[in-house]
């Protein structure tokens, strides 16, 4: 990892005009008054609305971000901005504005003072009843067929070492990616902790969980279990 960055944060940006300004904007200042290197990559993948032009504008200004572009996936967009990244930490997040940028400031304090390979925040309020359910069932099930004790698997923030995260084969281009990521640490046996957080409101654009993403999520867990070969979705 590059000595003149600390920690790398990748922005998933689909369809998030209405609030994506705001949202870098405010890790920005919260992480420039701090003293450490950072970075903030905002990954624009494939959006329709003004997301892009946005960002372009946005990162003239703020001199410690830089804009990319990936396939359209929450893993596609955040495999390109974890190559992308130069920190000894790397960090992403969803970038509907649900999470407060002090969050990461603290998760970061505490990787840094730690051993962990991997350390995240699991949501301890939901949007909806619907979130909620899929939840359970989706973190149930990955208990149940792997072991993998973790209240929210695709919560986020998630930081990790750099370097254990660039050693990581990722191949899944959807919402996979966040359990595909947590099975590799599993099975290398890399410690890691999930702490408690509040997300904040939700003041623009919609969810996209729904039916299609939790058959998404369910078909993923079988996917992994079972190889390649034999379960196809």
């Amino acid at each position: 990892m590059s000595p003149e960055c600390d920690l790398s944060i990748v922005l998933p940006a689909y369809n998030e005009a209405g609030g994506i300004e705001r949202v870098v904007r405010e890790i920005d200042q919260t992480l420039k008054t701090e003293g450490f290197a950072y970075e903030i990559i905002c990954v624009e993948n494939g959006s329709t609305d003004s997301t892009y032009t946005i960002l372009q504008r946005l990162v003239q200004e703020l001199s410690d971000t830089r804009l990319i572009q990936s396939e359209v996936g929450w893993g596609n967009a955040v495999k390109r901005g974890i190559e992308s990244a130069r920190g000894d930490y790397i960090c992403y997040l969803v970038s509907d504005g649900q999470v407060d940028s002090s969050t990461i400031l603290a998760l970061y304090k505490k990787i840094k003072s730690s051993n962990l390979a991997m350390i995240k925040g699991y949501r301890s309020n939901r949007e909806n009843f619907l979130r909620r359910s899929v939840s359970l069932l989706y973190n149930g099930l990955a208990y149940l067929l792997f072991g993998l004790r973790c209240r929210d698997i695709n919560g986020t923030p998630k930081i990790f070492k750099g370097d254990i995260v660039k050693s990581m084969t990722i191949t899944s281009p959807n919402i996979a990616l966040d359990l595909e990521l947590f099975l590799q640490l599993h099975r290398r046996r890399l410690p890691w902790v999930e702490v408690p957080i509040e997300g904040k409101k939700r003041v623009w654009g919609k969810s996209s969980t729904g039916i299609k993403t939790a058959y998404e999520m369910v078909c993923a867990l079988f996917y992994f279990r079972f190889s390649h070969k034999t379960f196809n979705c």
